[in-house]
Protein backbone atom coordinates (compact mmCIF):
# COMPACT_ATOMS: atom_id res chain seq x y z
CA UNK A 1 0.00 0.00 0.00
CA UNK A 2 1.30 3.34 -0.69
CA UNK A 3 1.69 6.25 1.39
CA UNK A 4 -1.57 8.54 2.54
CA UNK A 5 -0.80 11.40 1.31
CA UNK A 6 -2.85 15.30 1.60
CA UNK A 7 -3.60 15.07 -2.25
CA UNK A 8 -5.45 11.93 -1.95
CA UNK A 9 -7.44 13.39 1.71
CA UNK A 10 -8.21 16.36 -0.36
CA UNK A 11 -9.90 14.94 -3.74
CA UNK A 12 -11.66 12.58 -1.05
CA UNK A 13 -13.06 15.15 1.67
CA UNK A 14 -14.06 17.24 -1.47
CA UNK A 15 -15.97 14.12 -3.22
CA UNK A 16 -17.61 13.66 0.91
CA UNK A 17 -18.93 17.50 0.64
CA UNK A 18 -20.32 16.75 -2.82
CA UNK A 19 -22.08 14.09 -1.64
CA UNK A 20 -23.57 15.25 1.34
CA UNK A 21 -24.00 18.78 0.69
CA UNK A 22 -26.68 17.89 -1.88
CA UNK A 23 -28.70 16.34 1.10
CA UNK A 24 -27.39 18.82 3.76
CA UNK A 25 -25.77 22.49 3.22
CA UNK A 26 -27.21 22.94 -0.48
CA UNK A 27 -30.04 20.69 -1.17
CA UNK A 28 -32.66 21.68 -4.15
CA UNK A 29 -36.11 22.84 -3.03
CA UNK A 30 -37.93 20.68 -0.83
CA UNK A 31 -40.98 18.21 -1.39
CA UNK A 32 -44.16 20.19 -2.53
CA UNK A 33 -47.70 20.25 0.05
CA UNK A 34 -48.83 17.45 -1.07
CA UNK A 35 -45.25 15.17 0.01
CA UNK A 36 -44.49 14.27 -3.72
CA UNK A 37 -40.77 15.28 -4.76
CA UNK A 38 -40.14 18.02 -6.86
CA UNK A 39 -38.37 17.12 -10.27
CA UNK A 40 -34.93 19.17 -8.93
CA UNK A 41 -34.85 15.90 -6.23
CA UNK A 42 -34.03 13.40 -8.73
CA UNK A 43 -30.63 15.76 -9.55
CA UNK A 44 -29.51 15.69 -6.47
CA UNK A 45 -30.28 11.97 -5.93
CA UNK A 46 -28.13 11.40 -9.25
CA UNK A 47 -25.17 13.77 -7.68
CA UNK A 48 -25.41 12.14 -4.70
CA UNK A 49 -25.20 8.96 -6.51
CA UNK A 50 -22.14 9.92 -8.27
CA UNK A 51 -20.50 11.44 -5.55
CA UNK A 52 -20.53 8.30 -3.78
CA UNK A 53 -19.08 6.91 -6.69
CA UNK A 54 -16.32 9.22 -6.59
CA UNK A 55 -15.78 8.30 -2.71
CA UNK A 56 -15.19 5.02 -3.40
CA UNK A 57 -12.68 5.48 -6.74
CA UNK A 58 -10.94 7.66 -4.19
CA UNK A 59 -10.66 5.28 -1.39
CA UNK A 60 -9.53 2.61 -3.77
CA UNK A 61 -6.84 4.65 -4.82
CA UNK A 62 -4.98 4.49 -1.59
CA UNK A 63 -4.35 0.89 -1.67
CA UNK A 64 -3.22 1.40 -5.52
CA UNK A 65 0.66 1.97 -7.04
CA UNK A 66 1.08 5.14 -8.66
CA UNK A 67 0.20 4.14 -12.58
CA UNK A 68 -3.14 2.93 -11.24
CA UNK A 69 -3.42 5.85 -9.18
CA UNK A 70 -3.14 7.83 -12.67
CA UNK A 71 -5.58 5.58 -13.82
CA UNK A 72 -8.32 6.30 -11.38
CA UNK A 73 -7.53 10.07 -11.35
CA UNK A 74 -8.66 10.23 -15.10
CA UNK A 75 -11.37 8.06 -14.60
CA UNK A 76 -12.58 10.84 -11.97
CA UNK A 77 -12.02 13.60 -14.14
CA UNK A 78 -15.12 12.64 -16.42
CA UNK A 79 -17.37 11.54 -13.62
CA UNK A 80 -17.18 14.82 -11.96
CA UNK A 81 -17.38 16.85 -15.09
CA UNK A 82 -20.70 14.82 -15.39
CA UNK A 83 -21.64 15.63 -12.45
CA UNK A 84 -21.22 19.38 -13.13
CA UNK A 85 -23.23 19.34 -16.29
CA UNK A 86 -26.27 17.36 -14.66
CA UNK A 87 -28.64 19.77 -12.81
CA UNK A 88 -30.69 21.56 -15.56
CA UNK A 89 -28.67 20.19 -18.65
CA UNK A 90 -29.17 16.45 -18.41
CA UNK A 91 -31.92 16.28 -15.21
CA UNK A 92 -33.84 19.21 -15.50
CA UNK A 93 -34.49 21.91 -12.46
CA UNK A 94 -37.40 23.71 -11.47
CA UNK A 95 -38.97 26.40 -13.89
CA UNK A 96 -38.35 29.37 -11.99
CA UNK A 97 -35.04 30.58 -12.17
CA UNK A 98 -34.97 32.10 -8.33
CA UNK A 99 -36.01 28.59 -6.91
CA UNK A 100 -33.01 26.73 -4.74
CA UNK A 101 -32.40 24.53 -6.91
CA UNK A 102 -31.64 26.94 -9.34
CA UNK A 103 -29.63 30.04 -6.82
CA UNK A 104 -27.83 27.65 -4.75
CA UNK A 105 -27.86 24.16 -5.50
CA UNK A 106 -26.77 24.06 -9.17
CA UNK A 107 -23.82 26.83 -8.54
CA UNK A 108 -23.02 24.49 -5.27
CA UNK A 109 -22.44 21.05 -7.91
CA UNK A 110 -20.33 23.22 -10.36
CA UNK A 111 -17.91 25.07 -7.90
CA UNK A 112 -17.13 21.65 -6.31
CA UNK A 113 -16.95 19.24 -9.29
CA UNK A 114 -14.57 21.95 -10.52
CA UNK A 115 -12.34 21.63 -7.64
CA UNK A 116 -12.08 18.04 -7.32
CA UNK A 117 -11.37 18.43 -11.58
CA UNK A 118 -8.77 20.98 -10.59
CA UNK A 119 -7.28 18.67 -7.23
CA UNK A 120 -7.14 15.24 -9.81
CA UNK A 121 -5.58 17.58 -12.37
CA UNK A 122 -2.67 18.52 -9.82
CA UNK A 123 -2.10 15.10 -8.40
CA UNK A 124 -2.12 13.46 -11.82
CA UNK A 125 0.94 16.05 -12.60
CA UNK A 126 2.68 15.68 -8.94
CA UNK A 127 2.37 11.66 -9.33
CA UNK A 128 3.87 11.84 -12.77
CA UNK A 129 6.61 14.48 -11.31
CA UNK A 130 7.50 11.96 -8.51
CA UNK A 131 7.67 9.22 -11.35
CA UNK A 132 5.30 6.43 -12.17
CA UNK A 133 7.81 3.44 -11.77
CA UNK A 134 9.21 4.49 -8.12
Amino acid sequence: MERLNSRDVIIIMLCVVLCLGASTFFPPCGPKDDDSWMICHWAAQTVIGLGCVMIIISIIKIFMPRGVKQGLDIALIPIAAFTAYLPDNILMLCRVDGMRCHTIFQPSIILLAGLIIFAVIADIVLIKREGVGR
